[in-house]
């Protein structure tokens, strides 16, 4: 649930939202400008992994258009998937970390990556050398390089 400061319900992941029943949800993330929030959720009739639950999914809820949409899908977000994610500043973009496992021999090795999910559903990871562990992507503003004094844009 979402309540505004009187307490009123403004959204909830429910069985009225359009996906179906709610097995869980968690990990609310505010768009930096807070016109959107992002969570994770799982609904019954997302895509069913072969150990018996529903693959988790990303979705988000605009506030101005009160519109609901799933934002990302895939089997990142299984067992490595590590909260929380990061919304890009404009909210189009988010940032997450996940892990993953590989056999070597008798031994069993954690590589860390960062995912970054683009708006049209699209990814990029970014693995990290094996050893090292990455956690916590962030978002630095873009720069031109120009002092702010000399930008004519």
């Amino acid at each position: 649930y979402v309540l505004d400061a009187n307490g009123t319900g403004v959204f909830a992941m429910d069985n009225e939202s359009g996906y179906d029943r709610i097995e869980w949800v968690k990990c609310p993330v505010w768009q930096a400008d807070e016109k959107s929030i992002f969570f994770v959720a799982q609904t019954e009739h997302a895509k069913r992994l072969p150990v018996g639950f529903a693959l988790p999914r990303i979705f988000v809820f605009d506030f101005e258009t009160t519109q609901l949409q799933m934002f990302f899908e895939h089997d990142l977000l299984i067992t490595g998937f590590e909260l929380p994610f990061y919304p890009s500043p404009e909210g189009a973009h988010l940032a997450f970390s996940s892990q993953y496992f590989i056999q070597q021999n008798t031994s069993e090795h954690r590589i860390w990556q960062f995912v970054i999910v683009f708006p049209d559903g699209d990814f990029m990871e970014f693995k990290s050398p094996q050893g090292v562990d990455w956690w916590y992507p962030i978002w630095v503003p873009h720069s031109t390089g120009v002092a702010p004094e000399n930008d004519h844009r």
